[in-house]
């Protein structure tokens, strides 16, 4: 039996909290300008590691460990990215060079420093954008799946 994890299983909903509370928390890093790690929950901040390694296990050349999270995961990531960027990649070293650069400056994190140098606001900011757009397309899927399985109430008329 496999220990994959579906495509259709597992959607942006699924990240939606993981998303939120990082974009809330990098927003707060962004206007006070410095790091404070305990801000940031333990299994968030593990949920936002996971997301970023299955992304980029997808975006490398290596089959995935886990190819059906890993694609979705991918295609998630560069969703939100299409989303939140002025200028999108336009190869795919470069969406992977985004992807890692996201990556490592999520790894800086983990410590307190602050944020005086214009690359570190401006990566913050962008990665804050990314993750409020991955929020919002976890809230879409959620709305899309409760609009589809909710009936009509009873008694309503077309007219």
């Amino acid at each position: 039996m496999s220990d994959t994890i579906s495509v259709d299983i597992v959607g942006p909903s699924y990240w939606a909290f993981m998303a939120t509370v990082m974009a809330e928390c990098l927003e707060k890093y962004v206007n006070e300008q410095k790091v404070t790690p305990s801000d940031i929950p333990e299994g968030v901040f593990e949920g936002a590691e996971e997301f970023f390694s299955l992304a980029l296990d997808a975006a490398g050349n290596a089959r995935p460990g886990s190819p059906p999270a890993s694609i979705s995961a991918y295609v998630f990531a560069t969703d939100a990215l299409r989303g939140s960027l002025h200028s999108f990649p336009t190869t795919d070293q470069e969406l992977q060079a985004k992807l890692e650069k996201y990556a490592a400056f999520l790894k800086s994190l983990t410590k307190p420093h602050s944020l005086t140098e214009e690359s570190d606001v401006e990566t913050a900011t962008t990665l804050r954008d990314f993750f409020f757009r991955l929020a919002q397309d976890g809230e879409i899927e959620v709305y899309e799946r409760s609009v589809k399985a909710e009936p009509l109430p009873t008694g309503y008329r077309f007219r």
